[in-house]
């Protein structure tokens, strides 16, 4: 399972939640949500398919460490890039 921060939640209480909900199975948590969509990419590569919800197609409000705008501009920089 991967997963991001949810709207409106703190990180902290996000990821209080998540530890929580995810103590049975094997587990990564990135808070960064464009590190979380490669850390997905580079598991998924030639193996299956990628599910990323939560942002459709907004712009991200926070800067993450790619250096990329909304969803769609991080898989074309991924795809691009790597």
């Amino acid at each position: 399972m991967i997963a991001v921060y949810k709207r409106g939640v703190s990180p902290k209480q996000m990821m209080h939640e998540l530890e929580s909900l995810s103590h049975h199975e094997k587990c990564i948590i990135i808070p960064d949500r464009t590190l979380a969509i490669k850390q997905a990419w580079d598991q998924a590569q030639n193996q299956g398919w990628i599910v990323i919800t939560g942002k459709g197609n907004e712009l991200y409000r926070h800067r993450y460490s790619l250096p990329t705008t909304s969803d769609l501009n991080t898989l074309n920089y991924l795809n691009d890039t790597f």
